[in-house]
This record gives structure tokens, C-alpha cells and sequence, in this order.
């Protein structure tokens, strides 16, 4: 018994088709299987530049600390030079307050970056800032009380420094 069979046009671009679908979706997975692998192989770039990143945002946060910490002294030795007292001006005071308020405020800003974990290994953070943040928190016990604005230097402090 034989079986004729007469393959329409139609049914040849189907197969036609089907097979370019399928060669398509081959295709696919093997980019996609390249992209996973150029994924796991970039993995350690990746975190290579985020600690790039830290380290960027952890000298800009210093530099400012720097700065206006050279500010103050700068200005404080200045009127502390002063052979009269009454030359020493109001001004004088609130630019030393400001000055002062921006210092802790830029610490305070460490310690926010610290406290929400954005830089990686904290013992790190720890040893190279808790005798700063002592000094802030013992050198400046006003600007600390119960309303204070500067509440991430505190809890950092506090975290570092148990009772």
C-alpha cells in the first residue's frame, strides 16, 4: 500500500517558518547563556567599582570634614590672637558657631552613611573614626542634648562605645 502524498505550498512555508522559529529561539538562548556568563565573569567588576564608588563618596565626606575643620581652627586661632578682648565681635562668634554646626553636621553625615550600612565592613568606619566622634561628642557636649540634630553621630557613638 502506498500513500500519495501531495504537500501543499502552504504546508511548506509552515515548515519553512517553524524551522526559522526555531533557529531564531537557538540563537536566542545561546546569547542569552553569553550574557549570563559575561554576568558572573563582570560579578567581581562590578563590586570592584561600587568599592570605587564608597571610596569616592568616603573622600568627599572627608575633604568637607577637613576643610571646615581647617576653617575653625583657622578662625579660632585668629580671634584667640587678639591681644583685646572687646576687638573679639559678635560676628566673630556666630561665624565660629556656623563653622562649628558644619563640622559636626558633615560627621553627622559619615555617621548616616555608616549607620545605614552604605559602606561595606564597618569595623573599618569604626577604627578610623570613633576617637574623631568621641572628641565631637565629649568637645561639643552642647550641641548633643536631647534635641540635637546631629542624632547619627550620637547612635554611632553610643553603638561604638557601650556603657
Amino acid at each position: 500500500m502506498t500513500f500519495n502524498t501531495v504537500v501543499s505550498a502552504d504546508t511548506i512555508i509552515l515548515m519553512v517558518t517553524a524551522l526559522f522559529s526555531l533557529g531564531m529561539f537557538l540563537i536566542a538562548c545561546m546569547t542569552i547563556k553569553e550574557q549570563i556568563q559575561n554576568a558572573i565573569g563582570n560579578k567581581e567588576d562590578v563590586f570592584k567599582a561600587r568599592r570605587v564608588e564608597q571610596l569616592k563618596i568616603v573622600v568627599g565626606i572627608e575633604k568637607h570634614i577637613s576643610d571646615t575643620s581647617l576653617k575653625l581652627s583657622e578662625f579660632s586661632m585668629q580671634t584667640a590672637n587678639r591681644n583685646v578682648k572687646s576687638m573679639k565681635s559678635v560676628g566673630d562668634d556666630l561665624y565660629i558657631t556656623a563653622l562649628t554646626e558644619r563640622y559636626l553636621y558633615a560627621i553627622d553625615m559619615l555617621c548616616y552613611a555608616i549607620n545605614k550600612k552604605y559602606f561595606d565592613n564597618e569595623e573599618d568606619w569604626k577604627n578610623k573614626y570613633n576617637t574623631i566622634i568621641g572628641c565631637c561628642i565629649k568637645g561639643y557636649e552642647q550641641y548633643y542634648g536631647k534635641t540635637s540634630p546631629y542624632k547619627n553621630t550620637k547612635a554611632i557613638f553610643d553603638k561604638w562605645n557601650p556603657i
